[in-house]
């Protein structure tokens, strides 16, 4: 099978793959098994506010907190390489079927926070069980040829995983209740909320966070019920095209205020 390299010079955007894991999946086929593809995260990096962020989850105290909890970080500050991969347009089956069953962490040396590294992302292995699918999925934090730290996710599909999509896709339609549309928007706008700067000026961060997400799920809705041809892929690109002035201007405030 061919490789597939793909390199992000950036941390990914949640909106581009989101609107992507609603695309039509290939389907399984033992005979194919999973794509060859390995993602690099190039300048991958732990900063301080994701630091304290994780710190703060995990009510820590003490001036060691950071290096006990450095076997984590990677697994956390990368984790969206891995939904990068799932939604990639040939994976075999959609994300909304997967479900995370292992983590498997190891962390080979102290690694210093702020520092950027090589983060990357394939397929290690898959196995036919008696009721569904499981595929590892193996990670390495790294600078050259020197590896800091490694994780294999185990990621479990059942046997109708592909009625999975279908089912979303009612969800997030307007025939679906409001607990649900609501739950699915408060997972974007904290999505949205990572990639927008500390201090956007003007509005504060979590309005502009709720704003774009506001718009993203209604044009997520409008598509799914409007059923149409648009591919997943363009369909970000246009949100790309809408919100893009919004992001820049929130960057380049935050950068003047700095």
């Amino acid at each position: 099978m061919t490789r597939m390299d793909i390199a992000c010079s950036s941390q990914p955007s949640a909106l581009r793959y989101m609107a992507q894991a609603f695309r039509p999946s290939p389907g399984w086929s033992a005979a194919r098994g999973v794509p060859d593809i390995c993602l690099t995260w190039h300048g991958f990096h732990i900063d301080a506010a994701s630091l304290d962020a994780v710190i703060g989850v995990t009510d820590g105290t003490g001036a060691d907190m950071a290096s006990r909890l450095s076997v984590l970080l990677p697994h956390v500050g990368g984790f969206r390489l891995l939904i990068v991969l799932l939604t990639h347009a040939a994976w075999p089956l959609p994300i909304w079927g997967a479900l995370q069953v292992r983590n498997r962490l190891l962390l080979h040396r102290p690694f210093v926070i702020g520092e950027r590294h090589e983060l990357q992302t394939r397929p290690l292995a898959w196995r036919v069980l008696d009721k569904g699918l499981e595929i590892d999925l193996h990670s390495r934090l790294s600078q050259g040829q020197t590896s800091f730290w490694e994780s294999v996710v185990t990621f479990y599909y059942c046997a109708h995983a592909d009625e999975q999509q279908q089912l979303f896709r009612g969800l997030i339609g307007r025939r679906s209740g409001h607990v649900v549309q609501q739950r699915f928007r408060e997972m974007v706008i904290r999505l949205i909320s990572e990639e927008l700067p500390e201090s956007p000026g003007g509005l504060p961060r979590a309005a502009l966070a709720r704003w774009l997400a506001g718009a993203f799920v209604e044009l997520l809705a409008w598509w799914v019920e409007q059923g149409t041809e648009m591919p997943p892929a363009e369909l970000a690109r246009q949100f790309d095209v809408l919100a893009r002035p919004v992001w820049e201007q929130a960057r380049q405030k935050a950068e003047a205020i700095r």
